[in-house]
């Protein structure tokens, strides 16, 4: 099982999505939006992607 991580980091939301590519296909596994709101952005993206890995069940090693 491969697992990737995508995240778009846009003015107001970061959004991170996590894919399990299996022979029958890709499948979200987590999906987190993030809204930026006067913080700073890289501490959001860091939060994002800590919450869709917890959301998947996954660490950060497991990504491919």
């Amino acid at each position: 099982m491969t697992l990737t991580a995508g995240i778009d980091v846009g003015s107001s939301a970061v959004k991170v999505v996590i894919l399990e590519h299996a022979p029958e296909g890709p499948r979200v596994r987590a999906r987190v939006v993030e809204r930026i709101r006067h913080r700073d952005i890289i501490l959001v993206a860091r939060l994002a992607c800590d919450a869709a890995l917890a959301q998947a069940g996954c660490g950060q090693a497991e990504l491919d």
